[in-house]
């Protein structure tokens, strides 16, 4: 970190990591360039107020967790009362409809 940047830094209600807020908002972070054209999706609390100032992100993350989660729930059951299969096809169970 350089020592101008220090006192810009807040933290991202997502991940937790300490970013720059120069203009009120969390920077842009959590993607990937896996080619030169190409990018990943950002972290969900990128372009958000700050964990300091504000708890909505952190909230909705909470919510699609819990969602995830019983989703999972769900495909771990099927999959236990073997009414479906374990194979390629098992993660399109897992997308939210």
């Amino acid at each position: 970190m350089k020592k101008s940047d220090e006192g810009k830094r807040m933290h991202c209600q997502a991940c937790g990591r300490a970013i720059l807020t120069k203009r009120g908002t969390i920077a842009h972070h959590g993607y990937g360039r896996p080619e030169a054209y190409l990018q990943t999706a950002s972290c969900m609390g990128a372009k958000e107020l700050p964990f300091e100032v504000d708890r909505k992100v952190l909230g909705r993350l909470i919510v699609a967790l819990k969602d995830m989660q019983t989703r999972m729930q769900g495909v771990r059951d099927q999959i236990a009362r073997e009414v479906l299969p374990v194979d390629a096809s098992t993660r399109s169970a897992l997308v939210r409809r």
